[in-house]
């Protein structure tokens, strides 16, 4: 079963708690799951807190998987690369 639908599963277990999002629940990288993701669950994914330059926070905008971007300024470039 893929990663995404076993994600899926679990994720739309918490529907009942009021949950209003959930961080890479599929790992660091992967906009294919991400992307069959965001079409099964009602609330929002939050994602690249493993992206920490400005090449890599790109990447992750790019595929418009990403509701939430988890950036750790201190890891991507400083307050002038965040």
């Amino acid at each position: 079963m893929p990663v995404s639908v076993t994600a899926s599963r679990r994720v739309q277990a918490y529907n009942d708690y009021d949950l209003k999002w959930i961080e890479e629940p599929l790992g660091a990288w992967d906009p294919e799951g991400y992307s069959s993701f965001r079409s099964e669950i009602i609330f929002l994914g939050a994602c690249s807190e493993k992206a920490w330059t400005l090449e890599g926070l790109e990447r992750v905008l790019a595929t418009g998987t990403c509701d939430l971007m988890g950036v750790d300024p201190g890891r991507s470039e400083g307050i002038p690369g965040f």
